[in-house]
């Protein structure tokens, strides 16, 4: 049986509420049908295919439905059936560490007055800051532009979207009660990451001005947007209390 999936029927369909719903619905239903239509299919009903023979090949191991999932990525690039479609992997990943951003834990966010407030305005105590990524916030390397294709899929903007194997960084952050996507680079990446092993703030930044930024203004406005994105711990930042000692 040939099967065909649209590039705009995947991202749509990627969701974890629609995989939790199939899983409900008893293994191998569709299965069965798509073998007694012996035709041309379509992206949804393909999809609905691999999620229930996921459901039906992978229960869950865990009392708490949030935690089911997690291999259904994996399970997506040994599927012969989606070996033509890498990006349904990729964005499956993605959706997968959005849905586990969303249950993090709610923590208070380091914001930019009271990191000012924390560091009494000296800037050699700024600069020796150590800002831990929250629990809300996930740093993210991709096999390809599957934020691309999530994003899209948000606005529905999908005209000249393909699927491209370049690295891509992804950044997910959750200020208030929504999870946020953002594409970001290498070096930003590195940095942040960076940050949340313990180094300074101000190793970090000379690193960014260094590879990324023209200039000191541009570097700074960009720490304001990730104090907005609510990427830090306001906890770790106390303990570590800008006082060189974590």
């Amino acid at each position: 049986m040939s099967v065909h999936l649209s590039f705009e029927a995947g991202p749509e369909l990627f969701t974890k509420l629609e995989l939790l719903q199939l899983a409900g619905r008893g293994a191998g239903e569709h299965i069965a049908e798509l073998d007694s239509f012996r035709a041309l299919v379509t992206g949804e009903l393909c999809f609905h295919s691999l999620a229930d023979d996921f459901a039906s090949e992978t229960p869950s191991c865990s009392g708490d439905l949030h935690l089911y999932g997690d291999v259904f990525p994996q399970y997506l690039r040994q599927s012969p059936v989606a070996a033509d479609f890498p990006y349904l992997a990729e964005v499956a990943a993605l959706e997968w560490h959005i849905h586990r951003q969303y249950y993090a834990p709610d923590i208070p966010l380091l914001t930019l007055p009271l990191l000012v407030q924390q560091c009494g305005g000296d800037v050699a105590q700024l600069m020796s800051a150590r800002m831990q990524l929250a629990a809300s916030v996930h740093l993210l390397r991709l096999p390809g532009n599957a934020a691309d294709i999530w994003l899209a899929h948000q606005t529905d903007q999908f005209d000249g979207l393909r699927w491209r194997e370049e690295p891509q960084h992804v950044l997910i952050s959750r200020p208030e009660w929504k999870p946020l996507v953002s594409i970001i680079t290498e070096a930003e990446f590195h940095a942040l990451s960076a940050l949340h092993d313990g180094a300074a703030l101000g190793e970090v930044l000379m690193l960014l001005l260094d590879e990324q930024f023209g200039s000191a203004d541009l570097l700074l406005q960009r720490v304001q947007q990730w104090l907005t994105l609510g990427l830090f711990s306001a906890e770790q930042a106390e303990n570590s209390n800008c006082q060189t000692t974590r």
